[in-house]
This record gives structure tokens, C-alpha cells and sequence, in this order.
């Protein structure tokens, strides 16, 4: 992008340190357009003691302010389209319009990032800036204020990027931009005019950083926390905070595109202050931070473990608020609240920290134990989840165990995702194989899979076809669905299994009830299990087994039964039972049932030879025949 500043007469008649303020200034604009790489021209006005053409003085509660010299509204579909066209986090921003038909305020500069059309042209100056006179300022770009010093590039940030769209509105109406990543809980979105909340990616499910909640301070900025922050809703003196990940995160979720994940000083042990880009295939580089604000040539790649904006550049992060980017084959722990973790390809970690927002490259393996995180990882990685609330995206062929409750799992096609938690919501991509222990999951998973259910009261959906089912002793009252020609094995009780065509089901437990298409074949070795037959389909029937079969006549066309014994029993949903007359005719290996009531008529093909007068029937109590042996 390109930020062009001009300096009003203040800067020059009431600062003696005027050459120092705008280089420092200078300093912010190109860091800016280093950063971002939209393709815009933004052009502020910067003050100093006052601002704008008014001259209008500075408060002396503020180390700087700041005031958009235009904005415009949208609908907010528009608005949801041109965010996910500039790469933003846009997935789970709402389907439904939360603007209530009033639209999203956009200011100038945030409408030339998205592409946006405005009527007429836009003003000469996008916005003001103005810094305080009285405050105690540090002009440099490098080093730390002294104790009663505010930082002027941090403040410039801080005030600069509230012109790009960073703010929210203390009124019920309108919205802007960031309302619709504050929430207060999962999905729902925090009241534009109440403080606090936290800043989601994932619609509430996970929070990057909190929200201020005082009301002497800003609504989109942050809460003090563990360590200052550009953003945070007051300044700190003696300290020059960086832009924070998370940060950088925010001003994507505004529209505006960068590859930049980090700054941090002395990452490459040459001394200097550097930023850290990540490509598209999750490979870090350290690019080293000019003394003018742009980026120089890289200082090395592939970095085993660093740290970044913590008091111990290179070392493994135990700071709440800590941002940690791990370099492709590094290896380190990620102990603190709040941390945004960037690892990449090859890398080994081990992430205890709570709300702690994980990107991983390629061939990674992370161990997530906290709680509240969110996990974007690439493809064949190995994650293991040990807390709960949290969230996992990963690519093809990952490795996931998750032990802990009310997770997310999302993960591509040839993976194996292992789920001992409570309360999981997992979707697997196909040729996968699934593993299921907990309670109350809900799992959907791709055709070609293998599903092992040792958990109860879980619901499965295997889309696709020719998927293997497996339900051990110990499961109960689960729910499968699945596609055509699916292999299912039941052990257990109460569970209920759905599949398509060309299926064949095992049920060697009690209490279920089963279905497939047509041309299905089913093998009954359990007690008290319900099978819903379908027509051209073989049921096979233990010998001491007490099981039933269920269907209309329609259902039995093309069936085959085989081993139908005394304890089993075959209803006929829409056979009515009066005047009706059953017999079974056939040789020592295989025969007919045929049923007639003299309008209505059904013959089923056997397995096994039968004597005609051990054939009893009578009503199933809903109107439908039910025959049974003697």
C-alpha cells in the first residue's frame, strides 16, 4: 500500500523535536506499507498538540487521537463478499445480516482496502491525526522509552490503525467492521454499545484477545494485559510495543492483506529488529526490520525456535499474551494465555496454554492441553487435543487425538482422528479412519472410511460409500448413518444403524435397530434388535437369536431369509392378518413363504428347510402380521 502523511504547522511551530516526530512518523507509514499490500493510497494529516484543519487541541487525558475525515455504508453482504475476497477470516462471520438492514459504517480508508465503491470521489486527506503536546515522548525507532515516557511509534500505530477501520461505535446502530468479530460468547455477537467481549476468528468459539472493558478507554481496543500491546485502550510508558499477532490478525480481519505474522528483535543474533512472513505453504522467514520502517532481505529462513515480543527473543514462550512463531522443524512449548503460536513446516510443540490461536505448516505435530484454542493446521500434521472448547483445522492425511471435551475437529481425507472427549464435533474427509470413545459426539466423516465406536449416545454420518462400521461391546445408543455399500459390525446395545444400497450389517448385539438399501445383505446373530428390511436383500439369521425383521410387503420383494428360527420373529407392517393363510414349500435346502389373505399377497424367498405347521402368525398390534415359529 502506499501512506502518504502530510504535517500540518504544528509539527513544525510547536515541537522542538520536530525532525525526530516525523521521522518516527515516517518511520510508522513505511512499516505500514511494508505490512500491508493492498493496492491503495491513503493519505493522513498529523498534528502535533492540535489537530485537523480546525486546529482543534489535543485532549490532555490523550496521548494521541485521531478522526476519519469520511465514511460510508454498506450492506453488509457486501461488505461479507469483500472481506472474503481480500483474504480476511470471513467463514464464520454470520449468514444472517446482524446489521438488522442499517448496514456497516466503513471508514474511507477501509472502503479503498475492500474494493468498495463510494458515490463521488474521495476527500484529499482520508483522515487526522493529532499527538499530544504535553505527554513525554519517545521519538525513536528503536529501543525502549525511558520510565515516564509514552512511545510515539506505537502511539502512531495505535491511532493510524483506528483510521483503517479499527474501531467500534458506542451506539446501538451502526456496526463497523470489527463489531462483527466481538463477541460475547459462541455466536453471538457482543451489543456494539457494551464494553468488553473478545475478538473471535471462529465465530465465539475461540478468543484471540479481549476487549476493553473500561469505560474511560476505547470499545475496540484491548484489555491490558499480561504485556503492552499497540492496541491496548491505554498506553504505557517505558515500553515499545510491537505490533502483536494478534494484531496483525485484527487488521486482516478488516480487509487489509498481509503475510506479515510477527516482529521481535534479535531473532537471526545479528542484533537487529526484524518481522516474520510466512508463505502460503506455512514457511517462516526473518526479514530484518530497516532502521526507516521497511523490510530488508531475509535474515535467515527456516529458524528452529523463536520467540516474538517476549523479554527472551529465541527462547520457548511462558508469558500469557506471548505471540510464538516456531520455524519449519522446531521444537518447543507454548505455556501461556492468549498466545498466537505460528509453526512451521516440520515442527514438534507442545501448546498448555489457554485461548491460544495455533497455525501450523505442513508435516507438523502439535499437543494442545489448554483450553479455548484454536488450531489451524496444514496437511499431515499430528494434533493431540488434551483440553476443552477447542477448535482444529488440518489438511489431508493429519493425525488427531482429542481427549478433551466440546472440541471442533475439521480435518481433510486420509486422516485418522482418534476422539476420547465429551460433547466432539469432528468432520473427517474421506478414506479416513475414525475412532470414537466419548459421550454425546457428533462425527461426520468422508466415503471410503473406517469408523471404530467403543463411545455411546454418538451420532456418525459417513457420507460417501463403501465405509467400514464397527461398533464394540461396551457402545450404546449410538446413531449411524452411512452411504452404499458400507460394512457394519454391531456388538453393542440400543444403537441404531442406517446404510445405503449394497450394504452388508453384522449385529451380533441387542436392542438396535438396523436398515440398508436394496440388495443388502444382513447377518442376525443378536437378541431383541429390530431390522427394517428392504426389498432384494438377504437376512441371516442366528440360530439363537431373538430379533425381529420389519417392513411392508413392498420392503420383503427380492428378500431372501436364511436360518429363521423359533425366537425370531418376521413383521409384515401392511398385511392385514385376517383370512389370511401361510405356507412354505421348497426342498431340504431352500423354499418360499408365500402369504395370501385373498387381496393381498407376498412371497419371500428362504434358506433352510421349514415345517408348514410350525408356522404361527397373528396381528403385530398395529395392524401388520407377525409370524413367528412354534
Amino acid at each position: 500500500m502506499n501512506f502518504q502523511l502530510q504535517f500540518d504547522a504544528s509539527v513544525t511551530n510547536n515541537n522542538p523535536y520536530a525532525a525526530a516526530f516525523e521521522n518516527a512518523a515516517q518511520y510508522v507509514a513505511n512499516l505500514f506499507n511494508a505490512t500491508f499490500t493492498n493496492n491503495v493510497t491513503v493519505t493522513l494529516s498529523v498534528g502535533f498538540g492540535t489537530y485537523g484543519v480546525e486546529n482543534t487541541a489535543v485532549p490532555a487525558t490523550a496521548v494521541g487521537i485521531n478522526q476519519p475525515n469520511g465514511a460510508a455504508f454498506f450492506n453488509y453482504d457486501a461488505v461479507r463478499a469483500a472481506l472474503a475476497a481480500n483474504g480476511a477470516p470471513s467463514a464464520s462471520l454470520p449468514t444472517y445480516d446482524p446489521t438488522n438492514g442499517h448496514g456497516v459504517l466503513v471508514t474511507y480508508p477501509q472502503v479503498k482496502a475492500l474494493g468498495l465503491q463510494i458515490d463521488g470521489s474521495f476527500p484529499a486527506v482520508d483522515g487526522v491525526v493529532g499527538i499530544s503536546s504535553t505527554a513525554s515522548l519517545y521519538y525513536g525507532t528503536s529501543g525502549t522509552p525511558a520510565a515516564g515516557q509514552y512511545d510515539l511509534v506505537s502511539t502512531l500505530e495505535h491511532e493510524i490503525s483506528e483510521e483503517m477501520g479499527r474501531l467500534a461505535y458506542a451506539t446501538p446502530t451502526p456496526m463497523s467492521v470489527l463489531d462483527l468479530y466481538r463477541y460475547s460468547s459462541q455466536g453471538s455477537l457482543m451489543p456494539q454499545d457494551t464494553l468488553g467481549g473478545y475478538f473471535s476468528i471462529n465465530g465465539g468459539q475461540s478468543g484471540l484477545q479481549t476487549f476493553n472493558g473500561d469505560p474511560n478507554g476505547d470499545i475496540a481496543d484491548w484489555a491490558y494485559g499480561a504485556s503492552p500491546d499497540a492496541f491496548d485502550a491505554f498506553g504505557t510508558t517505558g515500553a515499545a510495543p510491537a505490533l502483536s499477532a494478534s494484531d496483525l490478525m485484527m487488521m486482516r480481519a478488516l480487509g487489509w492483506q498481509t503475510n506479515v505474522v510477527g516482529t521481535g528483535s534479535n531473532l537471526a543474533g545479528n542484533g537487529e529488529n526484524d518481522v516474520v512472513t510466512q508463505a502460503s505453504n506455512g514457511v517462516l522467514t526473518v526479514r530484518q526490520l530497516n532502521a526507516n520502517g521497511s523490510f530488508g532481505a531475509s535474515s535467515t529462513a527456516g529458524v528452529n525456535s523463536i520467540t516474538l515480543s517476549s523479554a527472551n527473543p529465541g527462547a520457548t514462550a511462558n508469558l500469557n499474551g506471548a505471540t510464538v512463531a516456531l520455524g519449519n522443524g522446531a521444537s518447543a512449548t507454548v505455556n501461556g494465555v492468549g498466545d498466537f503460536a505460528l509453526i512451521g513446516a516440520g515442527t514438534s510443540a507442545s501448546l498448555q496454554g489457554n485461548h491460544v490461536y495455533v497455525a501450523a505448516g505442513i508435516s507438523s505435530a502439535a499437543t494442545v492441553s489448554g483450553t479455548g484454542n484454536y488450531i489451524d493446521a496444514g496437511a499431515g500434521d499430528g494434533i493431540g487435543i488434551v483440553g476443552g472448547g477447542n477448535t482444529l483445522h488440518a489438511g489431508d492425511y493429519t493425525t488427531a487425538v482429542d481427549y478433551g471435551t466440546n472440541d471442533t475437529v475439521i480435518i481433510g481425507a486420509h486422516s485418522n482422528l482418534t476422539v476420547f472427549g465429551n460433547g466432539e464435533s469432528s468432520n473427517v474427509g474421506g478414506a479416513s479412519t475414525v475412532a470414537i470413545a466419548g459421550i454425546n459426539d457428533n462425527v461426520a466423516v468422508g466415503g471410503g472410511s473406517v469408523v471404530l465406536i467403543s463411545g455411546s449416545q454418538d451420532a456418525v454420518n459417513a457420507y460417501g460409500t463403501n465405509n467400514t462400521i464397527a461398533i464394540g461391546t461396551t457402545a450404546n445408543h449410538n446413531i449411524i448413518t452411512s452411504g452404499d455399500s458400507t460394512l457394519a459390525l454391531d456388538l453393542g446395545t440400543y444403537n441404531s444403524i442406517a446404510a445405503g444400497a449394497g450394504s452388508a450389517i453384522t449385529n451380533q448385539g441387542s436392542y438396535g435397530t438396523d436398515t440398508a438399501g436394496i440388495n443388502s445383505t444382513f447377518s442376525v446373530a443378536g437378541s431383541s434388535n429390530l431390522f427394517k428390511v428392504k426389498p432384494s436383500s438377504a437376512y441371516v439369521m442366528g440360530s439363537a437369536g431373538t430379533d425381529t425383521l420389519t417392513g411392508t410387503i413392498a420392503n420383503y420383494a427380492g428378500d431372501l431369509i436364511v436360518g429363521l428360527s423359533s425366537g425370531m420373529h418376521v413383521d409384515i407392517t401392511d398385511l392385514i392378518p385376517a383370512n389370511l393363510s401361510v405356507n412354505w414349500t421348497g426342498s431340504s435346502a431352500a423354499g418360499v413363504l408365500a402369504f395370501s389373505n385373498g387381496s393381498q399377497s407376498l412371497l419371500v424367498a428362504t434358506s433352510g428347510s421349514y415345517n408348514p405347521g410350525a408356522l404361527r402368525w397373528d396381528t403385530d398390534g398395529a395392524g401388520g402380521t407377525l409370524l413367528k415359529l412354534s
